[in-house]
């Protein structure tokens, strides 16, 4: 499916293919989402409520209260034996500024609260962490990327070691980034879903995929907690042969990232049980003795469903057989 017919979609078709992607419309449901899938597959999960470009201070006020109620309701859940274990919760800066834009579609940053913005997310962590929540703040296009990068570092240097963040291989600024994390990080690498100009940022996947290779090394010697994040089964097996196995990296180091929605069931079960990993050490020395990879499931939810199609164009533009996975569900739901 072409970008330009992706774009030009009513939004009610855009809202059905997304399904597939989305772990509920409200933090209640996509929290007994997270539950289900632990209970059923053990599976870890990070919930994120969809949003962006926020016009009016009510909306940050909105975002604010529902991170707030994610991190309270999930540190009462019973059934997971620990804060790893339990779903953690990932937000997007823009969630919490007014954001103004100039003509080209660049940040008005002058016109921009960015200490306001710093304040709300400082809030959401520090409450999260007096609870025991992990958060991640995720990266968005390369107008947020340096505030987000600051921003975490700060929080890590206020002593919120509860948070992690996201770094995208696409954009050339990122090799030059890794430099400014140290052991007190959790980072998630990706390629990016965001289309970025060819001046800024790869356009070839190939090279995209290949630097997470190499930035995860980077993170990994550095003493990082490193979330692979892909749906790549190529790039799976070079992450471990290349990265984990040669460095006799433990499980408790990293973890391997799906997105909810994406059909790659196989995989995620042999990562969990171990199989995997066995296989690919069959015949090698290696130190390696908990052969299972922690694995972690993205819940997005659409608390309002206007603020989550910007993010559900994104996923069909990047991977259109998303479309395939929404008709597959139509046809074969119960």
């Amino acid at each position: 499916m072409e970008p330009n017919l992706i774009k030009a979609l009513p939004n009610p078709i855009i809202k059905f293919f997304a399904k597939p992607y989305i772990g509920g419309d409200s933090e209640d449901k996509v929290i007994t989402t997270a539950q289900k899938i632990y209970n059923d597959k053990k599976y870890l999960s990070t919930l994120d409520a969809l949003g962006e470009d926020i016009r009016a201070t009510k909306d940050i006020n909105v975002f604010v209260s529902i991170y707030l109620a994610l991190a309270q309701k999930i540190s009462k859940l019973e059934i997971f034996p620990d804060n790893y274990t339990q779903p953690s919760i990932s937000l997007k800066p823009s969630c919490f500024i007014i954001t103004e834009k100039n003509p080209d579609g660049s940040l008005n940053e002058k016109k921009m609260d960015w200490e306001g913005c710093y304040d709300n997310i400082y809030k959401i962590c520090s409450y999260a962490k007096e609870r025991n929540v992990r958060v991640t703040v995720e990266m968005e296009d390369r107008y947020w990327t340096e505030f987000t990068l600051k921003t975490y570092i700060r929080l890590l240097d206020a002593g919120l070691d509860n948070v992690g963040t996201v770094l995208q291989t696409r954009l050339f600024r990122s090799k030059k980034d890794l430099e400014r994390l140290d052991s007190r990080s959790r980072v998630r690498v990706v390629i990016g879903i965001y289309n970025e100009p060819p001046e800024v940022a790869l356009t070839d996947k190939k090279q995209m995929k290949d630097l997470m290779i190499d930035y995860s090394k980077n993170l990994i010697e550095k003493g990082v907690f490193v979330e692979f994040a892909t749906h790549d089964d190529d790039y799976i097996k070079k992450f471990l042969e290349q990265v984990i196995i040669p460095n006799n990296i433990s499980s408790d180091k990293y973890e391997i990232q799906m997105l909810l929605g994406v059909p790659r069931e196989n995989i995620q079960e042999e990562l969990m049980s171990g199989k995997y990993l066995e296989n690919l050490l069959e015949g090698k020395t290696s130190s390696i003795e908990n052969k299972k990879i922690n694995f972690r499931l993205y819940l997005p939810f659409a608390q309002n469903w206007e603020n989550a199609l910007a993010y559900c164009k994104r996923r069909l533009i990047e991977n259109p057989n998303i479309a395939a996975y929404g008709l597959k569900n139509f046809i074969f739901r119960k």
